[in-house]
């Protein structure tokens, strides 16, 4: 009789040994996923734009802004600084990594296209820029938030 209740004794303490791992990798595998920060595309981004197949850079070329609002709207500004600049209202969509968009500016009545890719790890955005729903055709662009 003492037989079986040293067996029993053992069982259970084995079983509760199998239930406590089980339990212990359940929680540390559920609380291990790497939560990788996605940056938001609303808000304001800045860059620059050029003409044909030149790189846009720092120096040398037109200034662009972007602002994104949650909405699916974006103005668009010609310049750096969007204080003294024109600006363009349209909406843009998104797919994936690339963002598209269309806008017009009202006073001149010119209506542009765009796609860009995200780098949502460094916040820049490269892509191509043409008139009317044409995404591309005019020139290249970089924006970073």
């Amino acid at each position: 009789m003492n037989y079986l209740k040293f067996i029993n004794m053992k069982t259970k303490l084995l079983l509760s040994a199998i239930l406590f791992i089980a339990m212990l990798s359940v929680i540390t595998t559920s609380c291990s996923k790497a939560s990788i920060a996605t940056p938001s595309l609303i808000g304001l981004w800045h860059g620059a734009y050029a003409n044909g197949t030149d790189l846009p850079t720092d120096t040398g070329n037109l200034g662009y802004s972007f602002l994104f609002r949650s909405n699916g709207t974006v103005r668009v500004f010609d310049r750096y600084d969007t204080i003294p600049s024109e600006a363009a209202e349209g909406t843009y969509t998104v797919s994936g990594d690339t963002v598209s968009t269309t806008y017009t500016f009202t006073s001149a009545l010119l209506t542009y296209s765009s796609t860009a890719v995200i780098n949502s790890s460094d916040n820049f955005m490269f892509g191509t820029w043409g008139s009317g729903s044409n995404t591309s055709g005019s020139g290249l662009f970089y924006i970073s938030k």
